[in-house]
């Protein structure tokens, strides 16, 4: 297993390489000096959560995301969403639009069985009424 400072360089470089920021541009938008920013995304150096905050707030995301590990089953959703922010706005409503339905279905689907297994029931006592 990754160690958070490995999970969180490797997050910071994904990060900023899908966002096209350049450790230049981060540098300046965290006041952060860019040899520093280098070692850090290279997992040289340990950071302090102001540090972490800084970095967040440069690429636009929250310190949480830039600490998940996508490579765990149950962050691995999570870490994925995250980066739905970097699409397109039409990708995102597309997205949206397809989870919705999912847990539409899902919904019917479970109001449908407890439909169907509640008429069962009512059958069922109906067969015990004319024994």
């Amino acid at each position: 297993m990754a160690s958070l400072l490995e999970i969180f360089a490797k997050n910071l470089k994904e990060f900023r390489t899908q966002k096209k920021i350049y450790q230049g541009e981060l540098s300046r938008r965290t006041e952060i000096h860019q040899a520093r920013l280098s070692r850090i995304e290279n997992g040289q150096v340990d950071i302090g959560l102001a540090t972490l905050e800084k970095i967040a707030d440069g690429l636009e995301v929250t310190p949480g995301d830039l600490l998940l590990d996508p490579d765990r089953p149950e962050t691995a959703l999570d870490a994925r969403l995250v980066k739905v922010a970097l699409l397109s706005t039409d990708d995102q409503q597309i997205i949206e639009s397809l989870i919705d339905s999912l847990l539409e279905k899902a919904q019917l689907q479970k109001d449908m069985n407890a439909k169907v297994k509640k008429r069962l029931e009512e059958l069922g006592e109906i067969r015990r009424n004319k024994n």
